[in-house]
């Protein structure tokens, strides 16, 4: 029957289950730590929480439109893509705004890398970023005031870490898909 539609191979539920990359899939969950960092330093910018609405709404509706056969897997995944920058960009211009960008930045990136390389439990991860972390942030960023490079050096090695990491998933990835075609 033509107005059958086919079912989507399986329901994903989390970034890891989805199909592509496995270091485009480490970026896009190394993204989610700057979101939950930045839902801690939130001030009263109501920019910030309709970004992060946006993200999540978008994201369910992606997912609903990826159930319904209406987009493919792939569409789905760059929707979802898309929806994470535009919500970085917000966070990003507020962190500028209050002057925390780079400090924020490598707050977020090494989060990320403590608990998906360093296999740090997720809930002794925040509650430290939370209790000691983020209220030295601002008082951090302003005893640098005239030094912005040390915020600069850490937030570009940390980048660089993440980078390395998700280039090292995605051959990897490579490496067990060929060996697996060779057998």
């Amino acid at each position: 029957q033509q107005q059958q539609q086919q079912q989507p191979e399986q329901q994903v539920g989390t970034i890891r289950g989805l199909k592509g990359s496995n270091g485009f899939k480490y970026l896009l969950s190394a993204t989610q730590f700057h979101a939950n960092l930045h839902c801690l330093c939130t001030q009263d910018q109501l920019s910030v929480q309709w970004a992060a609405l946006t993200v999540v709404q978008s994201s369910a509706f992606g997912m609903t439109l990826r159930r319904k056969c209406l987009i493919t897997h792939g569409q789905g995944l760059a929707l979802y893509a898309s929806v994470l920058t535009l919500g970085m960009m917000v966070i990003g211009h507020d962190w500028h705004r209050r002057g925390i960008l780079y400090s924020s930045l490598t707050v977020g990136n090494v989060a990320a890398l403590l608990r998906m390389d360093g296999g740090w439990n997720k809930y002794l991860l925040w509650l430290v970023i939370a209790a000691l972390v983020v209220p030295q942030m601002e008082q951090w960023q302003h005893q640098q005031q005239g030094e912005p490079s040390i915020s600069v050096i850490l937030f570009v090695g940390s980048t660089m870490a993440l980078g390395t990491s998700a280039i090292h998933r995605h051959y990897q990835q490579q490496k067990q898909q060929l060996t697996a075609k060779q057998s």
